[in-house]
């Protein structure tokens, strides 16, 4: 079984609360589906990017939030997977 991650969704799977690690006081929505984040970086330089059908470099909070994600899922998934215990059953 899978350690519980250290993190969860902000509001829904997809959207997550990051710190800042320049800023310890700001804190971003990261929406994974929406492909967007709050922070300046994204706004100025990303989004432009993506509307003129670009695949820019994202800032380091989408990242983050991906990863998180990820390990999140990986988590959820395992919790209800039917096959978890087949191998033990070999």
């Amino acid at each position: 079984m899978l350690d519980k991650p250290q993190h969860e969704p902000y509001d829904s799977p997809l959207r997550w609360l990051i710190n800042s690690k320049t800023d310890g006081h700001a804190s971003y929505i990261v929406d994974l589906g929406l492909d967007e984040c709050q922070c300046r970086y994204h706004k100025m330089d990303v989004a432009k990017k993506l509307r003129l059908g670009q695949n820019p470099k994202r800032c380091t909070h989408y990242y983050i939030a991906r990863e998180r994600f990820t390990c999140w899922a990986i988590y959820k998934f395992d919790q209800v997977d039917p096959n978890k215990n087949h191998d033990q059953n070999l």
